[in-house]
């Protein structure tokens, strides 16, 4: 939609509305295509009839063109407009409609949608401020105490690839073990900077007091390692468990606390979503799951969906599983 389009349907419905000719003021107009059926625009409107003053932020939009009594426009038309709802839930205001060109010009909400809502929620900042605080910790003043109770592993990158390749060696299918040989590559030419993890840093493990502090908890995987193991562990285990993707208000508030840029943590965010997926494999493969307490399994549909993005390879057998479990895999 152009903006002398956008007139020309606005002063229509005016007029079709008024029944005498009328003279219109647009500004600040933001054209959104994005949408799979319709156009909107949203632009401040002004004009004058009789004594009548409008100045308003508003929003147009166009629907596809559906000739059918039960078209998008027809239906949402009708649920705007209606009274019994209105009675219950807010919606915005229909100022005009035209049915021979499907278009509705209605109120414009001024707030933000829940999405931004909860990701720039100050809880999910708070969570990732917690974490650069413990990152931030020089561990050279109790280095010592680390040695003391084998907190300090030569090389941990290298332990833990080797655990993941004795794993996975195991398997039937032998396509694991390809993917981890690539992905191993890509860490030759990593520069690491080793800190205080915590091992296990979930929300879960994170209780808001009555003070509104941070308490973390459970400490018996903590260890020093490299910072974006724990930020990816965080993020897979976030969206593995929860289906949250917490991703961008965390790293804004880890990077506020640290000052430092964080490099190649997809890197890792694959290799730990590898690691996630790869130890449901044996279930996968026949093995008894009487002992899983969560029969949802919405949590291993998750993690072969983090595995399947960073990887991107897909398995007949584990999609089989989950389909005998009643999930469907969409990509993400």
């Amino acid at each position: 939609m152009r903006n002398n389009d956008i007139r020309k349907m606005v002063i229509q419905m005016i007029e079709k509305h008024s029944g005498i000719k009328q003279d219109i003021e647009i500004s600040n107009v933001t054209i959104n295509n994005t949408g799979f059926n319709n156009n909107i625009a949203t632009f401040h409107l002004s004009y004058r009839r009789g004594d009548e003053y409008f100045s308003k932020e508003v929003v147009l939009k166009k629907y596809t063109s559906e000739p059918n009594y039960n078209s998008t426009y027809r239906k949402e038309l009708t649920v705007l407009k209606s009274n019994a709802l209105k009675k219950f839930v807010n919606v915005p205001c229909v100022y005009y409609e035209d049915d021979e060109q499907n278009i509705i010009l209605m109120e414009k909400i001024q707030g933000v949608t829940f999405d931004q809502l909860l990701l720039s929620n100050f809880q999910y900042r708070q969570f990732g401020e917690v974490l650069g605080y413990i990152h931030n910790i020089d561990t050279k003043f109790f280095l010592d105490d680390f040695l003391n109770i084998n907190l300090k592993q030569d090389n941990y990158l290298n332990v833990y690839l080797t655990n993941l390749r004795n794993r996975v060696k195991l398997f039937s299918d032998q396509e694991y073990m390809k993917l981890l040989n690539k992905l191993t590559e890509q860490f030759t030419t990593i520069e690491c900077r080793e800190v205080l993890n915590h091992g296990d840093y979930h929300f879960l493990n994170v209780i808001l007091d009555n003070n509104k502090k941070a308490v973390v908890l459970d400490w018996e995987k903590a260890k020093i390692a490299d910072y974006r193991f724990d930020l990816a562990n965080s993020l897979i285990m976030g969206y593995s468990w929860f289906g949250i993707d917490f991703k961008e208000p965390m790293l804004g508030g880890y990077q506020k606390i640290t000052g430092k840029k964080i490099k190649d943590l997809e890197l890792f965010e694959a290799l730990l979503s590898f690691d996630s997926f790869t130890k449901m494999i044996p279930l996968i493969e026949g093995s008894d799951d009487s002992h899983i307490r969560d029969r949802s399994f919405k949590w291993l549909l998750r993690r072969y969906e983090l595995f399947v993005k960073y990887h991107g390879k897909r398995f007949k057998k584990a999609e089989e599983f989950l389909y005998s479990k009643g999930l469907y895999f969409h990509e993400i």
